[in-house]
């Protein structure tokens, strides 16, 4: 049984071990990149290297993925498009095999813990219900890739503009993170009754005019 996956950039001693693990356990390797020639120069010792746009070509939605440099989002993709087409058993770069696996009727899968699966290692055969769902609702790409991109923009975000539409048209500045930043230096920071706070509102706040509108700044 063939196992496949994909490879982005430079390559450890880890992902070294892990393939070489896989070859002892008389698994094949086909890799898939974007690279094909880098792949081959580091001696992966893969059984084959194949470019990923055979699978994903450049204009796919999940590219905006690997562009943005979240490579584990655009592999959750990939591999199901490889596992759609039949092409083996996806196994993760770093996993180390300590002896042969074998799908039980075509299904496997990888486990966190206890109660919580995971796609490091995954098998679904073609024309599984998983797949099927998958190929039917391409919207599903669509809204994963609108969630992920406001999640990164406001994980980034620290500062909060409200506007409530008072009658005297201020639009009122949160600071959040300077609340933050207080809560964070109050909760892990040496106690102290005297400690300055990182905190500081002036009474009187400056009103100042931008596009014609009236803003509130501190």
């Amino acid at each position: 049984m063939p196992l496949v996956s994909y490879w982005d950039g430079p390559v450890k001693w880890l992902e070294r071990l892990c393939v070489r693990s896989m070859r002892d356990a008389g698994h094949p390797v086909i890799l898939f990149g974007h690279d094909v020639a880098a792949l081959e120069r580091e001696g992966l010792g893969a059984s084959e290297i194949h470019d990923a746009r055979e699978i994903l070509a450049d204009d796919h939605p999940a590219n905006r993925y690997r562009e943005a440099g979240a490579f584990q989002h655009f592999a959750d993709v990939f591999r199901l498009e490889l596992l759609r087409r039949g092409r083996g058993v996806w196994t993760d770069m770093d996993c180390l095999m300590l002896k042969p696996i074998a799908p039980k009727e075509g299904y496997l899968f990888g486990r966190f813990n206890g109660d919580t699966l995971n796609n490091a290692v995954l098998m679904l055969p073609q024309g599984s219900a998983v797949l099927d769902a998958y190929e039917a609702a391409p919207d599903v790409m669509r809204r994963r890739l609108y969630l992920d991109t406001v999640e990164g923009v406001m994980s980034r975000a620290h500062k909060v503009l409200i506007d409530k539409g008072s009658a005297n048209g201020n639009l009122l500045y949160l600071p959040l993170d300077k609340i933050l930043e207080h809560s964070n230096t109050r909760d892990t920071g040496p106690s102290s009754n005297t400690a300055e706070p990182s905190v500081r509102i002036s009474p009187e706040p400056e009103t100042v005019t931008v596009d014609g509108r009236a803003r509130v700044e501190r």
